[in-house]
């Protein structure tokens, strides 16, 4: 059996009888890891070898009819566990859709196109379905506690199937986006008759906000683009604080607002392609290209790995 995680090996679980003629290679199956979680493996191997050192543990619940990962793919995981140098359950918790992986840890939550209908739920499901709707997100631990028995696997499976709920990954994103703030004029400051009043009056009451303004107004503004000047630069080049920044924004002088920037730093080139000079072999093939392209739309390229 291969556990979904970064656990080394595969792990030997009993069959019950009454599964013996059924099971198959690839068929998800609940069993219980350790005391207290309960997750659903694979099966990876069919074997009648009684581990001497232990007495296995019973699978809880076969998921599948059918399997849902055939040995070619199996064969795929070992392959790629040996050249990555990771383990299986690692490969498997990857490979496998988020509705393929249940655990007691597992969060479930109403699907967006299911209507709630009462008369077409059984007396677990609208259990389910009414703490979904209370509370928006549920463990299947929460859920066993719920219904109060264990095995409520197939239970849940059988909903997801019915696309009544889905499985919701418990994952942070680890990228956010970069963002910097900038400063731009409202719209009923752009004229000259308002920038001057403006400036009157902040000559005589608020001389460090005048200077702010003059410090914006002064920055250069990208060609045929509004100005807006990053809020780190206006008050450094101002030598002002965010407060007095802030006061001209609840004046209606300004407006500060939030950009997405790359974090890859722009590079500009410092020669032409026109410049670059060709070995002789480089220039013969840069021809022949050319006039491939006079003759025909698209044009297959063959070059050798690092060949220049």
């Amino acid at each position: 059996m291969i556990i979904p995680l970064p656990v080394p090996g595969t792990f030997t679980y009993r069959i019950p009888y009454e599964l013996n003629e059924v099971v198959k290679v690839g068929q998800r199956a609940i069993v219980q890891f350790g005391r207290k979680k309960v997750l659903a493996g694979l099966i990876s191997q069919l074997h009648e070898e009684i581990p001497s050192n232990f007495s296995p543990k019973y699978i809880l619940v076969l998921l599948d009819e059918n399997p849902v990962i055939f040995p070619l793919q199996l064969e795929f995981w070992s392959w790629m566990k040996q050249y990555y140098m990771c383990h299986i359950g690692e490969l498997m918790q990857a490979a496998l859709p988020s509705a393929l992986k249940l655990s007691s840890e597992s969060l479930i939550t109403l699907s967006r196109d299911y209507q709630p209908d009462a008369q077409t739920l059984n007396e677990y499901e609208f259990q389910i379905v009414e703490a979904l709707e209370l509370q928006s997100k549920l463990t299947l631990t929460e859920v066993s506690q719920i219904l109060g028995f264990q095995k409520v696997m197939p239970l849940i499976k059988n909903m997801i199937d019915k696309k009544m709920i889905v499985m919701e990954e418990d994952l942070k994103e680890k990228y956010h986006e970069k963002t910097e703030k900038f400063v731009r004029l409202r719209p009923e400051m752009k004229s000259d008759e308002a920038m001057q009043q403006l400036m009157d009056q902040l000559e005589k009451r608020a001389y460090k906000q005048l200077e702010i303004v003059l410090a914006f107004l002064s920055h250069p503004a990208e060609h045929g683009q509004e100005k807006e000047v990053s809020q780190q630069i206006l008050l450094k080049k101002s030598n002002a604080s965010h407060a007095q920044l802030k006061a001209l924004a609840e004046k209606g002088v300004f407006d500060i607002f939030e950009r997405t920037i790359s974090r890859l730093t722009r590079y500009a080139a410092n020669s032409s392609p026109d410049a670059i000079l060709l070995a002789p072999n480089q220039q013969l093939a840069l021809e022949q290209i050319k006039q491939h392209f006079t003759e025909k739309a698209a044009v297959l390229l063959h070059g050798v790995t690092s060949s220049g």
